[in-house]
């Protein structure tokens, strides 16, 4: 199944999109890498599974279900610091209490324990935003038993 990652630069930002059930993507410098993201942005549909990932923490929290499409024109100022584009509605199933390590994640996963590496299962780097991991049904049942709660 297709998992869309999106990573944070902090726990609060998470919290602030988990409170709005929204999420976006900071505005890059470069108009380039922004077209760039709207085109994957764009194949992003509702119904999508996707999980947050808090790089400062290096952990997975906040799975969710993709509730909108990506607003390609719409930028938000309101809810992040600074300039976020391409928001779209999400619909957590858990909240960022409820968090998986980088580590911990490795030992349960079971693609990771059949050995998938998981920067290669589940990817987190900024140049992959909007780029659909694939994952076993297995490990997304992994994923929310653990951060549902």
């Amino acid at each position: 199944m297709k998992l869309y990652a999106f990573s944070s630069a902090s726990l609060t930002n998470i919290w602030a999109g988990v409170g709005a059930q929204l999420w976006a993507v900071p505005q890059s410098e470069s108009s380039s890498s922004n077209t760039g993201r709207k085109t994957k942005a764009s194949k992003m549909l509702p119904g999508a599974c996707g999980i947050l990932y808090s790089s400062a923490d290096k952990c997975f929290t906040s799975p969710f279900i993709v509730h909108s499409l990506a607003d390609s024109e719409a930028v938000v100022e309101h809810i992040w610091p600074g300039k976020w584009i391409l928001p779209f509605a999400i619909r957590t199933i858990g909240n960022p209490h409820a968090r998986l390590s980088w580590s911990d994640a490795r030992t349960v996963l079971p693609s990771c324990v059949e050995g998938t590496v998981l920067n290669k299962l589940i990817h987190v780097e900024p140049l992959t935003v909007f780029s659909a991991s694939e994952v076993s049904d297995s490990d997304w049942s992994v994923l929310i038993s653990r951060l549902s709660k």
